[in-house]
């Protein structure tokens, strides 16, 4: 199972912008993009708890792009970069969103994991 990425957004509509956007920048880069690649999971979502399930059990989606609805409670241990673009203002919230990328994961060699907080 190669590398996820995990994006938290600020809100749902700059989640789509986000999606859109990366969407775009892959097919620039790789000539092409599997539709079901680069997702939003959120409340919003359409079967928000059957992405999550692909998210961890399958090879797509790679990015997942969320706002509050992965922040807890999931597990996903090939998630190897946790992308910040929204303002977090709690400190247990934020050590809980560290948290979505913590795991090891023997499957891929996971030892590290990178955070990226644009914000």
């Amino acid at each position: 199972m190669p590398e996820k990425t995990l994006i938290f957004c600020a809100t749902d509509g700059h989640a789509d912008i986000v999606v859109n956007q990366l969407k775009q920048a892959f097919q620039a880069i790789y000539g092409s993009v599997e539709d079901d690649a680069i997702v939003k999971i959120t409340g919003n979502a359409d079967k928000p708890l059957e992405l999550i399930r692909k998210f961890r059990n399958e090879v797509n989606p790679k990015v997942a792009v969320t706002v509050d609805l992965l922040t807890t409670g999931i597990d996903v241990p090939s998630i190897c970069n946790l992308v910040f673009i929204r303002r977090i203002n709690s400190r247990i919230l934020y050590e809980q969103m560290l948290g979505r990328a913590t795991h090891l994961c023997n499957d891929i060699g996971k030892e590290v994991f990178r955070i990226f907080d644009a914000v």
